[in-house]
């Protein structure tokens, strides 16, 4: 069993799943997989997170987080999901969602923490669908693209080296 369901029904749905969703593997494009290690490089847990079929360009999907369950409680899930948010913003992603189990009081408790609202519930179900507003990039704010500028400058020497001209 896991999380009240048997295994072989939840085996089947992956089975199904996956070849939909990563028709080229883990190389599939708008998916990305991450694996987090600690300063003696095991791993910790990992994370996928891709795009919906259908969905707008602008979502993702949080499919899957794992923390081995030694490492639980130190704050690897919280820093993964803090890395896709930054991941997500810089490719201009503005909502994250992902379902939960109704039961995983951990997870639950993290993603409220963290900003995820829940949406829409429907009574005795067991799973619960989150999502939280990413927003813009704060650094895209900071930065500013200028367009080149042509500018003659009359009487400089015409040989030798110019270091820097700066405006």
């Amino acid at each position: 069993w896991v999380h009240g369901t048997e295994v072989a029904v939840e085996r089947r749905r992956v089975e199904v799943m996956v070849p939909v969703l990563l028709p080229a593997g883990m190389g599939s494009p708008d998916h990305a997989f991450r694996v987090a290690h600690d300063e003696a490089d095991r791993e910790l847990g990992f994370m996928w997170v891709g795009a919906l079929p259908g969905a707008p360009k602008d979502s993702c999907f949080l499919f899957d987080i794992y923390v081995h369950e030694e490492h639980r409680g130190r704050g690897v899930a919280r820093a993964m999901l803090e890395w896709a948010f930054d991941a997500l913003r810089a490719d201009e992603v503005r909502t994250l969602s992902l379902s939960v189990r109704t039961d995983n009081e951990a997870a639950l408790a993290l993603y409220e923490k963290l900003g995820f609202v829940a949406d829409a519930t429907v009574e005795g179900a067991r799973d619960l669908e989150m999502r939280k507003e990413l927003g813009p990039d704060p650094d895209v704010a900071r930065r500013h693209v200028f367009e080149p500028q042509k500018v003659v400058v009359e009487g400089l020497p015409t040989s030798g080296l110019i270091l820097d001209i700066g405006g």
